[in-house]
């Protein structure tokens, strides 16, 4: 039998094809088709729907980030991972990657809905700092969300080109939580015009918008101090560069993670418009543990997040700053080294990115509307 896998080749490491076919004594390969990157995947899945063909009837299993799971879905891309819930990988995860996995027809998040995905790997976003630049101008490497308001700091921030980012960060400096929604927003007291004016003033402190790893090379060469992005991308240069430092916002960060999904019409291993029969043994292997290149602050296993407060919802709080003075400053004391899962106490307050509700787009929009970003969707 033959498992045919879809997925950008950096999802997928090395030795992952040679064990799987190991582990299955001679009864199933892998056929990986990898691709550059995500863009790559999701042309290959919605530029055979445009061409009137069944939806990549030779692949089984494609790799998506967790943000592309709900249009993929709305658009008839995906089919429901089929008999999910009696495999041993379902019960393998917890409360909080179940319900991020659990959708109605329009993609959103549902109890009553299909499992469309097994989780890969996850990751947070994170701040990452050139200490030794820092220092020298009597500063510490940020410690929380806040600490990016600090006008020395004025045009020396670059962030990833995203409006969730810009967005989770201006949440962040005013004490909500950085997946809040609008009613959030109204029920802690905060204003439109608030998170607006707030918005204006991380963009005027940014010197860099960093489309395709610009916030990156900015930190590397020199032209800022301080980077927010995704750990995925920020841990290379932590490694590269041994003055830049890694530090999660110790009042909570968003999450993003790496998913494995089941194309519309895969016809791999089967006769009936399912996948492979050996879909359940891949998506067991991916979650192991020792299948990651190793854990650390770029990606880790599902099985190592620990429960999200509030079920992966927004933290109740109104003021997390204060609540979290003492995270804070331990977080000061524990830089994160790149090898290393941010503490449990900021894990715990994260949240991943999902659908916005109507209200929350408009309010998004809003404080967005005078600016250069397109859809807050992605």
């Amino acid at each position: 039998m033959v498992l045919r896998v879809l997925a950008p080749q950096t999802l997928v490491p090395g030795d992952w094809v040679s064990d799987f076919s190991a582990a299955m004594e001679g009864m199933g390969v892998v056929a990986l088709k990898p691709m550059k990157g995500y863009k790559e995947v999701w042309d290959e899945l919605a530029g055979t729907q445009a061409k009137g063909r069944k939806v990549s009837t030779n692949v089984d299993c494609v790799g998506l980030p967790d943000t592309w799971l709900q249009p993929a879905i709305a658009r008839g891309l995906l089919q429901p991972i089929p008999a999910a819930r009696r495999h041993r990988w379902w019960s393998l995860l917890s409360a909080d990657w179940r319900r991020l996995v659990t959708r109605d027809d329009a993609g959103l998040q549902s109890p009553y809905g299909e499992v469309y995905a097994c989780p890969s790997s996850w990751g947070t976003l994170l701040m990452a700092s050139h200490g030794p630049r820092l220092r020298r101008k009597g500063l510490q490497p940020p410690r929380d969300w806040v600490d990016l308001l600090d006008p020395a700091l004025g045009g020396r921030i670059a962030l990833d080109d995203s409006p969730r980012v810009l967005l989770a960060a201006a949440l962040g400096t005013l004490g909500l939580d950085p997946g809040a929604t609008a009613a959030d927003v109204a029920r802690c007291g905060v204003r439109a015009g608030d998170l607006r004016a707030r918005v204006r003033r991380l963009r005027a402190a940014t010197r860099v918008f960093g489309k395709d790893g610009a916030h990156v090379r900015a930190l590397e060469g020199g032209d800022v101090d301080v980077a927010v992005g995704w750990g995925d991308a920020l841990v290379g240069t932590a490694q590269r560069s041994t003055g830049v430092v890694l530090s999660a916002p110790a009042s909570g960060t968003l999450l993003w993670a790496d998913l494995w999904a089941v194309p519309r019409g895969a016809q791999g291993g089967a006769t009936d418009g399912q996948p492979s029969p050996l879909l359940p043994a891949w998506l067991e292997l991916g979650l192991q543990p020792s299948r990651q290149r190793r854990p650390s602050v770029g990606a880790a296993s599902p099985l190592l997040l620990p429960p999200l407060l509030g079920g992966g919802q927004a933290v109740p709080d109104c003021d997390l700053l204060s609540d979290n003075a003492e995270g804070a400053s331990m977080a000061a004391r524990h830089v994160l080294r790149p090898h290393q899962l941010p503490p449990t106490r900021v894990l715990q307050r994260s949240r991943f990115l999902t659908p916005l509700d109507p209200a929350t787009e408009e309010l998004f929009q809003e404080c967005l509307v005078d600016m250069d970003q397109e859809s807050v969707l992605v």
